[in-house]
């Protein structure tokens, strides 16, 4: 009795994988010698779902927002930077909003609407950090994209078979672990 009652304390295979694939997000960041994993992490936590199917599907929707995002966020940023003030940001980035969240509508990706927004704003409103301004909106869907391929990897081929060789057996009874 005592013992089924300590699994539940056991985390879950999806609080596992999502965990594997951050580590892997950020080891490639690490070889790669890129500065910051951030965004492919993140990737990798909202992509990560119950079913390689709903992973992929969360994915495509991440890619899909993000690279809208990233395409208008690029052109407000140009129409911007011809401006006189930075304080036309303040017009640019509601109106860009309005027109990101139509492009979704009409391209018939609505459920992309709400990532490209804090992609769009992300990239609008931390441009200024970066040296290249014109390569930030594409180094984001680079960054969501490794996270993406990550999480969906993982969710597929990190399995309980896979964990039994690290884990007590009783951990493993029931596939107590395949739960979130």
């Amino acid at each position: 009795m005592k013992e089924k009652n300590l699994k539940k304390y056991i985390p879950g295979m999806r609080n596992i994988k999502t965990a594997v694939a951050i580590f892997i997000d950020l080891l490639i960041f690490e070889v790669l010698g890129f500065e910051n994993a951030f965004y492919a992490c993140i990737a990798s936590v909202v992509c990560m779902q119950q079913t390689v199917e709903e992973t992929l599907e969360a994915g495509k929707s991440r890619l899909i927002g993000t690279s809208i995002a990233a395409v208008i966020g690029l052109i407000v940023f140009y129409i911007g930077e011809y401006t006189s003030s930075p304080k036309i940001y303040l017009l640019l980035i509601p109106i860009g909003v309005v027109v990101l969240i139509h492009a979704c509508v009409l391209l018939k990706c609505s459920s992309s609407a709400s990532i490209g927004c804090v992609v769009f704003i992300s990239i609008l409103t931390s441009h200024r950090l970066y040296g290249d301004n014109s390569t930030y909106p594409f180094t984001r869907i680079l960054e969501t994209f490794i996270g993406v391929i990550v999480a969906t990897v993982v969710n597929k081929y990190v399995s309980t078979k896979y964990l039994k060789k690290f884990m007590p057996k009783t951990d493993l009874e029931d596939n107590k672990l395949d739960k979130s």
